[in-house]
């Protein structure tokens, strides 16, 4: 009986989305008139000041680095053409990255960065709540409808072996031994 409820448990915590407990750290580039604008954000879509911000290049050499400001913003000189790897530290384990590939000709405002756009990264996780609640409730109702056929099998069988039929109708309520009187 504990082992199930146990196994249950374990189940029902395992199906809860993750992310609802976490709060995330997030960074979107955007090429913008000869610069890239970096900006860092947790997943409650608050900004992410005094984040350390790294830039670097294929070769994993630092060609920008800086800090974000208190709106999680922080831009630098558009580098040449190429691939680069930007690097968001914001403490207490937030840490967040993305490669951002930077275009030989572009048009002004373009997303530049790899990953989900800040709209979806910090939209909340309904799909995911729902389905973590649906299966915590799904294991209650099967354990609960297990533990209770459980009680009615022993039922019926501690009557069985009481009484035989006669002893299962008496404990339904279906059947009353008629009384004898004396007299």
């Amino acid at each position: 009986m504990k082992s199930a409820l146990i196994v249950a448990s374990s189940v029902a915590l395992l199906a809860c989305p993750a992310d609802l407990f976490a709060h995330a750290l997030g960074v979107e580039c955007r090429l913008r008139q000869g610069k890239v604008e970096v900006e860092a954000y947790y997943s409650d879509d608050t900004p992410a000041p005094g984040a350390e911000v790294s830039v670097r290049d294929e070769k994993d050499k630092e060609i920008a680095a800086g800090q974000t400001d208190r709106e999680g913003r922080w831009s630098f000189a558009a580098p040449p053409p190429g691939k680069y790897q930007v690097v968001v530290e914001a403490g207490a384990g937030h840490r967040a990255r993305t490669q951002i590939t930077i275009p030989v000709s572009a048009a002004d405002a373009l997303r530049i960065s790899a990953g989900p756009p800040r709209g979806d990264f910090t939209r909340f996780p309904w799909l995911k709540l729902m389905i973590g609640i649906g299966a915590i409730a799904f294991f209650g109702i099967a354990f609960w409808l297990g533990f209770t056929i459980q009680l009615i099998v022993a039922e019926v069988w501690i009557n069985y072996t009481r009484g035989g039929i006669a002893g299962i109708a008496a404990a339904s309520g279906a059947y009353r031994a008629p009384t004898v009187r004396e007299g």
